[in-house]
């Protein structure tokens, strides 16, 4: 279904005529709370009131990590892998294959927003990923935004129409969308920004027709980057284990999933393009074992913050604190309140170890 740019004006006037909002995506300047209608009912009326059904799309009816209506969000640093884990996710979901291991109820119809490189390049690695793929057809499941490529914005109020019109012509039940911050959202990452684009999401579909999946970085303590962790259902943290070729995959937030997964070692599979799995043990081990594995960390990373050793070393997390206090390691106040650790016998032989920058291992953005 083609929507002509007359029609796209028409229905961004009608939304802006009803929710305040501009072709800019600017919040509105007044306040509509006096048009809303608020219901309070009780608790017989709500349990017996239907709801848009959040269909399992991975995962299952009281073990949801993606649903209709929910947000999943990943991240990790550069080279992480973030856009491999992904293709590699759509593929399974939109062929209906079970994926790490957690069920793949149906076929899911994906819309895929790309803002990053060139399309050519993109286009050739979701076509070396079907063409190693050996399961069931995807492409009729999948739809790609192929232009203006790399400018599409939540922003946009004619872009959000476009994207509404065309899900729901084609019953489109996830769209993922990469990078979030090319994607209209402000830099920042503020309380408000986050919000305000959330609120897009909403507009779009998030929260009843459809499920949105976004790519995301981590910042310099390893933390989600912005005002993020409140707002996605299903958080996911990606690393890759130092220079070996495997990631980390850590579901360090599953709203409708308790408990959360266990850690997973994604061992790359390049011909393919996808991952052997091995679950992460992360039972206790002994203080020596677990002091080993510190030090060899922070001898490739010193200086690193509590947050980001927790995330990086293989062990229980409450077990790798107790190790920096107690083990063979110094840490250093830094900003905002945070020890940054090192090996000890590196304090002795570095004079200036004390002498720290104020933004060593984080970033001077205050939402970081």
């Amino acid at each position: 279904m083609k929507v002509t740019p007359e029609e796209l004006r028409a229905i961004a006037e009608e939304r802006e005529r009803k929710d305040g909002s501009n072709s800019n995506g600017d919040a509105p300047e007044h306040d509509h709370a006096g048009d809303r209608h608020y219901e309070f009912q009780t608790y017989a009326e709500f349990a017996t009131r239907e709801f848009p059904d959040a269909k399992p799309l991975l995962g299952e009816r009281g073990a949801l990590l993606l649903g209709v209506g929910t947000l999943l969000m990943v991240y990790g640093a550069d080279g992480s892998g973030k856009s491999t884990w992904t293709i590699d996710a759509v593929v399974h979901l939109a062929a209906g294959v079970d994926w790490l291991g957690f069920p793949v109820p149906r076929p899911v119809r994906i819309c895929v927003i790309e803002n990053e490189g060139p399309p050519s390049l993109f286009q050739q690695k979701l076509a070396d990923k079907i063409a190693s793929w050996d399961g069931p057809d995807p492409t009729p499941n999948l739809f790609v935004l192929s232009g203006p490529w790399g400018e599409f914005s939540f922003a946009d109020a004619n872009g959000r129409a476009a994207l509404r019109e065309y899900c729901d012509a084609h019953q489109v039940d996830l769209v993922t969308a990469n990078p979030t911050l090319g994607l209209g959202v402000g830099a920042s990452g503020k309380p408000n920004e986050t919000q305000q684009f959330v609120d897009w999401l909403v507009e779009c579909g998030l929260k009843s027709t459809r499920a949105f999946w976004m790519l995301h970085h981590q910042n310099k303590a390893g933390q989600i980057s912005g005002d993020w962790g409140r707002h996605p259902d299903t958080k996911v943290l990606l690393g890759q284990d130092g220079n070996l070729p495997r990631t980390k995959c850590e579901w360090a937030k599953t709203r409708w999933m308790t408990p959360r997964p266990k850690p997973m070692m994604l061992d790359w599979v390049p011909e393919t393009q996808a991952y052997t799995v091995t679950e992460i043990d992360t039972r206790k081990v002994s203080d020596a074992e677990l002091d080993e594995r510190i030090a060899e960390y922070l001898t490739r990373h010193p200086r690193t913050s509590t947050t980001v050793v927790r995330n990086r070393v293989e062990g229980s997390s409450d077990q790798i604190g107790k190790r920096l206090k107690e083990g063979p390691f110094d840490g250093i106040p830094g900003p905002r309140n945070a020890t940054l650790w090192s090996n000890r016998s590196e304090r002795v032989s570095d004079p200036s170890f004390d002498q720290t920058d104020e933004t060593d291992g984080w970033s001077e953005n205050p939402y970081e």
